[in-house]
């Protein structure tokens, strides 16, 4: 199975990225923060998690005052401006704000049509423990999250990803 680190080499250029103030509308962030949400900052990745030849966007945001993080995965099928969840807004957020995941100096990692989420912490400056992994699920057509086993790291500690969009 091949690895591939995102960040280290981001698909597509910073115009055919969605700009945050579209993001944040488009997930219904106002629903889920009581207010309007911030860009975190983690930075937006780019994968065709799901296959279907467009770039998808892994974008994370956070409620005012939060430091923690809800991660959102945006198709990719959709034109610039118009960024709507991968699977439709009863998809719901990879990772909702409310399980107080922080992200801040984190990464993901990718593998044919799975996600690692790394989350810093520990001892280990070269390696993030992962919190979540997920799995493309092309019956429901969403990528399906659960908690990752204890001890499990990904290099992402010299990871510097691309510009936040």
């Amino acid at each position: 199975m091949t690895w591939a680190v995102a960040g280290c080499d981001q698909v597509g250029d910073a115009g055919s990225q969605p700009t945050p103030t579209t993001v944040l509308a488009a997930v219904g962030a106002y629903a889920n923060c009581g207010g309007p949400a911030v860009p975190s900052p983690f930075p937006a990745y780019a994968y065709d998690i799901d296959n279907d030849g467009a770039i998808d966007r892994f974008v994370a945001m956070r409620c005012p005052g939060s430091k923690a993080d809800q991660l959102e995965v945006l198709t990719g099928k959709n034109p610039q401006g118009h960024p709507q969840r991968l699977g439709g807004d009863d998809a719901g957020p990879l990772i909702h704000h409310r399980d107080e995941v922080d992200l801040e100096h984190g990464c993901l990692m990718f593998a044919d049509r799975t996600v690692l989420v790394g989350v810093a912490g520990g001892g280990n400056p070269s390696a993030v423990a992962v919190s979540r992994i997920g799995h493309w699920d092309s019956g429901t057509h969403r990528v399906v999250m659960r908690e990752a086993p204890h001890g499990l790291t990904i290099p992402c500690g010299a990871i510097v990803p691309a510009a936040r969009t």
